[in-house]
């Protein structure tokens, strides 16, 4: 395994990330939907796809952060000696990839307790 996802909060952060359904995830499917939008002419439908463009990447750095936090605090309470540093971009980065496209592979399915 490469250094970067050596340790137990390391796999901690990706049971967690892996356990859960987020919309980070599905992001770039609907960013090529929206792009989409955006050649349809007319402006209404620009004007409407920017708006959800932003909208939608606020919504994926928020989830991110609010995983990685969580990630960050149960990662304190259960190695209470390891380092923390870096384990939010950590969760947040393989939180808005493809479960598919992830590695290492997940070891947990959706919806399991960690």
């Amino acid at each position: 395994m490469p250094a970067k996802d050596r340790g137990p909060v390391r796999g901690l952060a990706r049971d967690v990330v892996d356990a859960r359904r987020g919309i980070g995830e599905y992001y770039m499917f609907m960013v090529v939907l929206l792009v989409v939008l955006l050649i349809v002419p007319g402006t209404s439908t620009k004007v409407i796809a920017d708006i959800v463009v932003v909208v939608l990447l606020l919504v994926v750095i928020v989830e991110a952060w609010l995983v990685g936090t969580k990630v960050k605090r149960l990662a304190a309470q259960r190695f209470p000696t390891e380092s923390t540093r870096g384990v939010v971009w950590y969760a947040a980065t393989r939180g808005i990839q493809l479960r598919r496209m992830r590695i290492p592979k997940p070891r947990v399915d959706r919806g399991d307790k960690v």
